[in-house]
């Protein structure tokens, strides 16, 4: 498991939460902090942003991003999706993905305003029922 402070695990908890329609219990959460790896933000000594990816073959695959509803809006998400692309870099990996609700404009501009690309439409991806853009930036 990712190694953060049980105080942190409930911080996160709580943008989870605040952010996801379909939010993490907290076993699910436990359950990613050991299949993901975790960039966070701290500002006065509480998480106000968190990222979950992992490392695969020549991609790295961007699983969950949320910052704290009192924190949008000032650049935290694409300080640590750039902190991504420095990962790949270092790496020397190809490409980066990620899957997005297509209900989720907000999310889609988001990711295009970073270089990165609907691939395809995957039907039914979420368990809802709602399907997903595949998205990718060519590092």
């Amino acid at each position: 498991m990712t190694q953060i402070t049980s105080k942190e695990f409930n911080e996160i908890l709580q943008i989870e939460k605040a952010s996801y329609k379909y939010f993490f219990n907290s076993s699910q959460l436990k359950k990613a902090l050991t299949e993901f790896k975790l960039l966070k933000i701290i500002r006065k000594n509480k998480v106000i942003a968190y990222l979950l990816y992992k490392i695969e073959k020549d991609k790295i695959y961007v699983r969950r991003i949320a910052v704290s509803p009192i924190f949008q809006g000032r650049g935290f998400a694409t300080k640590m999706m750039l902190e991504i692309f420095k990962i790949a870099q270092k790496l020397n990996l190809k490409k980066i993905y990620l899957y997005v609700r297509i209900s989720n404009k907000k999310g889609i501009k988001f990711y295009q305003k970073l270089n990165f690309l609907k691939i395809r439409k995957i039907k039914k991806h979420y368990p809802d029922g709602e399907d997903a853009y595949l998205m990718e930036k060519e590092i």
